[in-house]
């Protein structure tokens, strides 16, 4: 032992928390020594309120990965923390993680939790030559939210020419930009990106169509997988190159579009024409972001038929039928479900709802514009769900049953059979 600043003190060596030290205090020497009596500690780590960030999210392998953001704090001081360990109790398993430093802060890797996962944790930190824990803590693992067809192409920029390391993923209306000399985002830089757009393609028409992509750099474009521009190279200025398809009037089709800059301007346009389609760039209303085809993701499935009146009862009759496929309940006030109507007119006067089995007040039917711009703009029914109606339970099923008034029955449905997917990024 060793006397300094007003007490002794011993160096005991390594121990686990929990180790208990019998101690007995000895002092005098010979026949004059004096012992005391014996008494029992126990080892333990100081626990602290400490303070910092988390966030989970999924990787690329399917394990979901927590960020502890730096600083970490506790009510009198910030940690200069030299190595983590993680304690986590996740489905009544604890164990404990060694974290892996990384810019701003550390990761674990706490496996391939599903989606509502709740995941208890501790840090356990070293400072110097303490060791320090927090108290316990707890979140939620959540899978993104659920998305259905949107508007528009799913977008996703990367830093370098070869669709590698991803800045940024977002929901494009069209694909028509000139970038100039610039850059799409501050997160990458002006020359050597790339951008992917991706999702699905409806036609008004059934017949063969001719695609422009005007381009500087480089751009590929797929059709239902099928290459159909290939023009993968460097350019001194825009160039057009085109390429043809067949497509099926109201059916969805696969579209992939990949580009790439390498110097000086960047730009990128894509156009289409058919024998009754003027050449126009592919608009908004007629691209739809979906997030993937693996239908092994597929939470919500809407299957659709419907019935006609007559001239008497000017009605057309939708029966729609949605079922969870999936393992884990969905909040319905995060679904939208859209259905192509057009007729003569171009305009379906109005949709009332006749039957709902999860009750007809908590649903909202109506037709929405595919071009608010546009007066004579064909039309969606749109069908969405009121805040607070509840869930949809694994394999429940919800029914709809509704009727369409118009001014002239003879009306044509172009129906898409809506999959609602897992969104990961």
């Amino acid at each position: 032992m060793t006397f300094g600043s007003g007490r002794w003190t011993a160096a005991i060596g390594t121990m686990t928390e929990g180790t208990e030290i019998k101690v007995k205090v000895l002092y005098g020497t010979g026949v004059d020594t004096i012992e005391s009596n014996e008494h029992t500690l126990t080892y333990k780590i100081p626990v602290l309120d400490m303070t910092f960030e988390t966030s989970m999210e999924r990787n690329t392998s399917g394990n979901v990965v927590m960020k502890i953001a730096t600083p970490i704090k506790s009510e009198d001081k910030t940690f200069t923390v030299q190595s983590l360990k993680v304690k986590v109790f996740i489905d009544g398993e604890e164990s404990e993680k060694t974290a892996t430093a990384v810019t701003g802060g550390y990761t674990v890797d706490l496996g391939p939790l599903s989606s509502m996962s709740e995941v208890y944790y501790q840090l356990k930190l070293v400072e110097g030559s303490k060791l320090y824990m927090s108290e316990w803590k707890m979140d939620v693992y959540k899978d993104a939210p659920y998305i259905d067809y949107r508007f528009g192409l799913i977008a996703e920029y990367f830093k370098n020419k070869e669709l590698s390391d991803i800045k940024m993923t977002r929901i494009d209306p069209n694909i028509d930009y000139n970038y100039g000399s610039g850059t799409p985002s501050e997160d990458i830089g002006d020359d050597t990106f790339s951008i992917r757009w991706k999702g699905l393609l409806q036609p008004k028409y059934s017949e063969e169509y001719t695609f422009y992509l005007t381009v500087d750099d480089g751009a590929r474009l797929y059709i239902d997988d099928k290459l159909i521009i290939d023009s993968w190279t460097n350019k001194t200025a825009a160039g057009t190159v085109t390429g043809k398809a067949v497509l099926k009037a109201g059916q969805m089709h696969k579209i992939c579009v990949e580009y790439f800059e390498n110097t000086g301007n960047a730009s990128v346009k894509l156009e289409w024409s058919s024998a009754k389609q003027t050449r126009q760039v592919v608009p908004k209303g007629r691209v739809f972001a979906k997030e993937s085809d693996d239908y092994k993701n597929a939470m919500l499935f809407a299957r659709y038929n419907y019935e006609i009146g007559d001239a008497i009862t000017p009605l057309i009759i939708p029966n729609i039928e949605i079922s969870n496929i999936g393992p884990e309940k969905v909040d319905l006030t995060n679904i939208t479900l859209r259905y192509w109507f057009t007729n003569e007119s171009g305009r379906p006067q109005s949709a009332e709802l006749y039957y709902a089995s999860c009750g007809s007040p908590n649903v909202i039917a109506k037709f929405v514009k595919v071009d608010e711009n546009n007066a004579n703009s064909e039309q969606y029914l749109e069908i969405s769900f009121k805040s607070g109606v509840g869930f949809i339970e694994p394999d429940g099923i919800i029914n709809l049953k509704l009727g369409l008034h118009c001014n002239n029955w003879q009306i044509i449905i172009r129906v898409t059979t809506i999959l609602l997917m897992r969104q990961h990024r």
